[in-house]
């Protein structure tokens, strides 16, 4: 498996501020980092959410490519030159599918499945990607459907909300003076 080592330049400056590593692309990698931003308060994504308010984006440069059994000592001797704002001089650590537990695969997705129904046909899928499987699409394709007008492929897609059964009607009598 390959790893890429990246950094994450400052665009007023050309300045490396970061240094990460990934196996995801670069692209991918860069959209976790702009999510991150507001939410968490280490000290890249403090530059990064100051960046972002500027309405500036980092630059992002591919340092190396390595294996994934010396990834750590590479990114380490690249934070050690350049990194400025890396919490620690080592990543904390790509983990890849295969290394997860079940248990943590199915902790990290159970909250966030959501239901699906195609429109057209009724069919209710308990997930996107089952969604998308089922109908022989990308789940990007699927999930891009679902966020914007939720037509794919000839067929209309919505996240589905179960409709709660009706609650009884309880009526309340108010007695008055005549009633008593």
């Amino acid at each position: 498996m390959k790893v890429n080592i990246y950094s994450l330049k400052d665009p007023r400056s050309n300045t490396i501020m970061y240094v990460g590593a990934t196996t995801a692309t670069l692209a991918s990698r860069l959209t976790n980092h702009k999510y991150f931003a507001n939410k968490r308060t280490s000290p890249v994504n403090l530059w990064l959410s100051g960046l972002y308010a500027q309405g500036l984006e980092p630059i992002m440069e591919l340092l190396e490519v390595t294996n994934y059994s010396g990834w750590k000592v590479r990114e380490e001797a690249w934070i050690a030159k350049t990194g400025v704002l890396n919490v620690s001089k080592v990543g904390t650590g790509i983990v890849t599918k295969e290394e997860r537990s079940e248990e943590s695969i199915e902790r990290s997705t159970v909250d966030k499945r959501k239901e699906v129904i195609c429109i057209d046909t009724d069919e209710v899928y308990p997930s996107v990607s089952k969604a998308a499987k089922a109908n022989k699409v990308a789940q990007s394709a699927m999930s891009k459907a679902l966020r914007s007008d939720g037509k794919l492929n000839g067929l209309t897609f919505a996240y589905y909300v179960a409709k709660s059964e009706p609650k009884e009607e309880i009526s309340v009598i108010e007695k008055t003076k005549e009633d008593e």
